[in-house]
């Protein structure tokens, strides 16, 4: 079996981004077919709860915005082409109110996969939470950066519990934990675990910065290739604004469009603006909680 985690912030993420469904989609497919299960923390789950309205709001504002520049299209229409060009405004604008009514797709599709029989809820145990306390204090991974990276540490240590506890003597299993914050759980490089995350030594355990990559390496094959490609570019364009645009014009960043993403300023995620021109993230500094 293929038992593969997501993080909370590639869960949330991934809840925001309309070009996420395809992703999502295939994996409660993986999970209907019975070709994997999820590994799902409480910690997660928690979170998701708290802040699932905060993301809904950010998409519907960000569909409004993008609404409005529509109108301004409107002054180089004429008679009926006007009128209709409205119509189709006035229309657009009653299913984003829909759609933030009945939650934005791609948090339905998250919400079945966490509900789902294959999805295995994993609890945070006062061993864990003793262990994850005492990883702080030393200051090991993922709590080694001076920030408080304890939920990140129970996450971690509910993967490796399970892991001990569920792999089978003939090697059977297969374990992959999923992480877009490099900075708490990658070593220099990023695409490596800390040393200190000794889980990930095993031959059946697997490191991921990249969703797409994790499910390309359990073989699930109902991700349309070019969705696939569209999703995967932007996953790719992960650069701080701290360095310069690739368009000679400079950065452009649009207060709706954006990111939940690790802060450069500690304590936990908050919501980085995106570059319309290069993908560069800045960080606001406005924090999730």
């Amino acid at each position: 079996m293929q038992y593969i985690l997501f993080d909370t912030c590639i869960w949330l993420n991934l809840a925001q981004k309309p070009e996420s469904r395809p992703l999502l989609k295939s994996i409660l497919s993986g999970l209907n077919q019975n070709k994997l299960k999820i590994l799902l923390s409480n910690v997660t789950v928690e979170e998701y709860s708290r802040h699932k309205d905060t993301i809904v709001s950010k998409y519907t504002s960000s569909l409004k915005s993008h609404l409005n520049n529509a109108k301004k299209i409107q002054d180089y229409l004429d008679g009926s082409e006007r009128s209709t060009f409205l119509l189709l405004l006035d229309k657009a604008n009653e299913n984003i109110k829909s759609d933030g009514k009945e939650g934005v797709n791609a948090l339905s599709i998250i919400e079945s996969t966490f509900d789902h029989k294959n999805t295995i809820k994993l609890s945070s145990s006062t061993e864990i939470l003793a262990n994850a306390a005492q990883i702080a204090l030393e200051k090991k991974a993922p709590c080694h950066k001076g920030k408080n990276s304890v939920a990140d540490t129970v996450i971690y240590l509910q993967f490796e519990n399970w892991v001990k506890e569920t792999e089978s003597i003939e090697n059977k299993d297969y374990f992959h934990f999923v992480t877009d914050n490099h900075t708490d759980f990658s070593s220099k490089d990023n695409r490596k675990p800390h040393e200190n995350l000794i889980i990930f030594a095993k031959n059946n355990v697997y490191y991921h910065i990249d969703p797409y990559k994790a499910l390309e390496k359990i073989e699930l094959e109902d991700i349309p290739p070019d969705e696939f490609d569209l999703f995967e570019s932007r996953l790719r364009m992960i650069r701080y604004a701290s360095s310069p645009c690739t368009s000679a014009e400079g950065h452009i960043f649009n207060d709706n469009e954006g990111r939940w993403f690790h802060s450069q300023f500690g304590g936990g995620l908050s919501w980085h603006l995106v570059c319309a021109r290069c993908g560069a993230l800045l960080d606001t500094g406005d924090f999730f909680d």
